[in-house]
């Protein structure tokens, strides 16, 4: 029996955001698929589970993990080491990733938790866990800390589909793209939104920002913070206008959020969210990823999805996409999986991804 800790965005949409429900989702699939005997709670060290219970019930625990690897976290990673001390069954962390600034090529940003991560990593490798890596980048970082106890998996949610999953698409003339925009940043740039205006048929997915507005009708109760002029001059003029015309929207569940971009139609995706990028994907929409950060560039690069680092002096969106190729992607895909698969056959650990 296994216990699983979900990441903690699932807490509430103001710690995360909804795309990380992605890789919750996909890990419970894979348990599901190997008919492993799970417990889920929403953090294995609230208070649920005393750990002699842990350790007297369960073989096993797993975190669907995020960006722990980052300065904002140094808290939360010393939590969890003082808690993982206390357990006598390993503790795996799957997809776990860095955060850092994109041009940090030295992975400086560690310095300011060295300590932190140190005690983390080091309560997880003598309980007899280990990780999986999301890229490259944080393995670079684990070397740098002294930890070999890893292996480069990737990201649970791009095998939702399985070992075979390709992505398979017909190019469209630019009068019929429909793009699907994501990423507060891009709602910012001058250059992206000019997209709204040039596909008015195109939409914004918002992940967290608008929730309140979106879910909880803020704008009147709360008119001055949530105001029209707060808005833009929090996240620029298009927005307001956005919000009137219902092309900002949010979902709080995977397959409804899925529904959507299929049955509208959407052919094209373009922003700063991995995951949300990869629900596109997924959904057999080619996606261009706006790599912001090294924990969106480091999972772009090992997928070989389709993406740019800056933007270009001339930005025009349907040049890129007419540039975006998935030919690598689905080239690589099946090597990747099988690697994500050994990380679970080398532990024994009941998941199967087909």
């Amino acid at each position: 029996m296994c216990i699983i800790g979900k990441t903690r965005s699932q807490k509430g949409f103001y710690s995360g955001n909804t795309g990380n429900f992605l890789f919750n989702l996909a890990l419970e699939k894979f348990l599901d698929n190997a008919g492993a005997d799970v417990v889920y709670n929403e953090n294995i060290f609230d208070g649920t589970f005393s750990p002699e219970y842990i350790n007297d019930n369960f073989d096993l625990a797993l975190f669907s993990s995020a960006n722990f690897i980052n300065p904002k976290c140094k808290e939360w990673l010393l939590f969890l080491a003082k808690n993982i001390k206390k357990l006598k069954i390993p503790v795996f962390f799957v997809g776990i990733g860095l955060q850092s600034p994109i041009n940090d090529v030295s992975h400086d940003f560690i310095n300011s938790f060295k300590f932190e991560c140190g005690e983390f990593l080091n309560a997880v490798c003598e309980c007899g866990g280990s990780f999986s890596l999301r890229g490259y980048k944080t393995a670079e970082v684990f070397e740098k800390l002294g930890c070999k106890n890893y292996s480069v998996t990737g990201c649970p949610s791009v095998f939702l589909f399985g070992k075979d999953f390709q992505v398979n698409f017909k190019k469209v003339e630019k009068e019929l793209l429909k793009p699907v925009i994501n990423g507060t940043g891009c709602l910012r740039d001058k250059k992206i939104n000019k997209i709204f205006k040039t596909y008015p048929k195109s939409v914004f997915i918002c992940q967290d920002r608008f929730y309140k507005i979106l879910r909880l009708n803020y704008q009147k109760i709360h008119p001055v913070k949530y105001g029209k002029l707060a808005l833009m001059l929090r996240f620029g003029k298009t927005v307001p206008e956005l919000l009137k015309q219902n092309r900002i929207t949010l979902f709080e569940d995977i397959p409804d959020w899925m529904d959507y971009i299929k049955n509208e139609g959407f052919n094209f995706s373009f922003g700063t969210r991995i995951h949300g990028n990869l629900i596109n994907i997924l959904c057999n929409v080619p996606a261009l990823i706006y790599a912001c950060d090294t924990r969106v560039l480091e999972m772009a690069e090992f997928f070989k999805i389709p993406h740019i680092k800056t933007l270009p002096y001339d930005f025009d969106l349907y040049k890129m996409y007419e540039n975006v190729d998935y030919f690598e992607f689905n080239k690589n895909y099946t090597e990747k999986a099988a690697k994500f698969q050994n990380f679970f056959d080398k532990f024994e650990i009941p998941c199967k991804i087909f």
